[in-house]
């Protein structure tokens, strides 16, 4: 009879033992697990629209949301719920970027964990052209029109010009009026043994040139 209880108690044992073990695979298995694939979206100088994915390699619901946006970039969405993958739009506001490299880094957050998800874009720096006619700087190639700047002999100084284009004007394709302003920040400026200016420097719209 003892041995018989004994052989009882054990497999009574051996069974509450599986049991556990069978109930903690179970809860590991259900457990969400991030993964965010790319890592990194580039936009370049160019692209406007980029997609990511967000994937629950674990089990159960993996609950998101995105954090650290900034405004020059819209994500749609930007928090939701999964028991596989979504995929996430990212778009880049090319007027809203401004001139030079950017880069941001989105937090992903989770009940399954965090990931960093980093982004670039680009603005390339435009063309101008310059000339120059005594102490007359004459800018072309920026937007529609072209803004002729007196330097009166100054070796630096700052305008803010403005130019607005009537709906007949033969310089305006756009129908509607047109309107364009820019920040000319001018140094540098050398000139000759007659007044004449042989160089100089000039940030426009946050982007250097230097002539010639």
């Amino acid at each position: 009879m003892d041995s018989i209880r004994v052989f009882r108690f054990l497999m009574f044992y051996i069974a509450v033992a599986s049991l556990a073990m069978l109930i903690s695979c179970s809860n590991e298995e259900k457990t969400p697990i991030l993964e965010v694939s790319p890592t990194t979206l580039d936009f370049g100088e160019r692209s406007e629209v980029a997609w990511f994915n967000i994937a629950n390699a674990g089990g159960n619901i993996l609950h998101w949301y995105i954090e650290d946006i900034p405004d020059w970039l819209s994500i749609e969405p930007t928090m939701g719920e999964t028991v596989s993958e979504i995929a996430v739009k990212a778009s880049v506001d090319r007027e809203e970027i401004g001139p030079g490299s950017h880069e941001a880094k989105l937090g992903i957050m989770s009940n399954g964990g965090n990931v960093v998800l980093e982004v670039l874009a680009e603005t390339p720096q435009p063309s101008i052209r310059f000339s120059v006619s005594g102490m007359r700087i004459t800018v072309h190639s920026i937007g529609l029109c072209t803004y002729d700047i007196d330097t009166y002999g100054a070796t630096a100084f700052k305008s803010e010009v403005t130019c607005t284009l009537g709906e007949s004007d033969y310089r305006n394709p756009t129908g509607d009026e047109y309107k364009e302003s820019h920040v000319f920040v001018f140094s540098n400026i050398a000139y000759d043994g007659i007044g004449r200016i042989v160089g100089f420097t000039v940030m426009i719209d946050g982007f250097t040139y230097v002539w010639p």
